[in-house]
């Protein structure tokens, strides 16, 4: 199974009305992008060891949010906000969600992807590396 098999579900739900469909396609936007940055680290060599600090999640954001790369960081914006809407939408059953929160959630998340795809190159990606592993080392989390 690939990260992008969450969002073809979450494209095939996002335009339903029922609530349960809403928030399924709003939760796997998001494990859709997390994925992606999780196999992207990984392929480029930054895993997160078992039985550290952190959890994979935070892990991910924060390599993102401080590898001082711009695709990075917007990236980890984008997970950021996106986690807050997937943990709404699977923890908060009081809170009313709408087919227009799916339909957005899920176009943030391919558009994040997307973006980033069209606008990092391998010096970005080095550059990503490299700062992700040092903050991830300075962490204890590797």
């Amino acid at each position: 199974m690939e990260p992008r098999d969450f969002h073809t579900t979450a494209e095939f739900l996002k335009d339903f009305s029922e609530e349960p469909h809403i928030r399924t396609s709003i939760s796997r936007s998001y494990y859709g992008v997390f994925l992606y940055f999780r196999d992207f680290l990984a392929k480029n060599g930054l895993t997160k060891k078992k039985n550290k600090k952190c959890d994979v999640h935070a892990f991910i954001k924060n390599c993102l949010q401080f590898c001082q790369v711009r695709e990075g960081n917007i990236a980890a914006v984008h997970i950021n906000n996106l986690a807050q809407w997937r943990t709404d939408a699977d923890y908060d059953l009081d809170k009313t969600f709408l087919n227009t929160d799916s339909r957005a959630q899920f176009n943030d998340a391919k558009q994040v992807i997307e973006n980033f795809e069209r606008d990092i190159t391998s010096e970005k990606t080095k550059k990503i590396l490299k700062f992700a592993t040092d903050h991830a080392k300075w962490k204890g989390w590797i």
